[in-house]
């Protein structure tokens, strides 16, 4: 997940990235328990990560059709950001609901590391303009997912390419189709 925040030690505003296998676990089947998350900084305005905040919100109606229509789709997840006196975070939300009026409904799946308004397994409401991310799995893959590609590229590629393999993280967003 992507946090953006004010470090207090250096006094810039930075993000605070974390490649999530509380993530992950949840698009296996497996959304309970307790998640081990890795930790990574992200410069706020990292052209990487922006971009694939982009290309999520350009794509955010495939999440939206496949969430109406499964067939054989599970794991349905989205990353919201959180703002609130701490900070802000984005933290991803599992079993996803949307009214008439387009307001979204999750459960917190994370445990914050910033912002204090929200909490693990929360059941909360938040606006459709803070949506980030989204993922879905199908055929034993991982759709979507945009932002963890700039996030697993921070990590040795000994342990990216173990978290890429292990959890079959789909090699179909726009990351793969440039070849990165």
């Amino acid at each position: 997940m992507v946090l953006p925040f004010w470090h207090k030690s250096t006094g810039h505003a930075m993000h605070r990235g974390i490649v999530s296998l509380s993530l992950l676990l949840l698009c296996a089947g497996c959304g309970d328990g307790v998640y081990h998350e890795h930790a990574l900084l992200v410069p706020q305005n990292d052209a990487e990560m922006n971009r694939a905040m982009a290309e999520a919100k350009r794509t955010l109606p495939e999440f939206w059709k496949v969430l109406e229509s499964p067939k054989g789709a599970s794991g349905f997840a989205l990353k919201v950001e959180f703002t609130d006196d701490a900070g802000t975070e984005f933290l991803w939300l599992h079993s996803i609901a949307r009214d008439e009026e387009g307001k979204l409904q999750g459960t917190v799946n994370n445990y914050p590391n910033a912002v204090t308004t929200v909490g693990h397994s929360q059941r909360i409401e938040v606006p459709l303009d803070k949506v980030r991310d989204w993922l879905y799995v199908r055929d034993g893959k991982i759709r979507g997912n945009f932002t963890v590609q700039p996030l697993l590229a921070r990590l040795p590629k000994e342990d990216a390419g173990k978290i890429r393999v292990k959890h079959a993280v789909a090699r179909e967003n726009a990351y793969e189709k440039r070849g990165d």
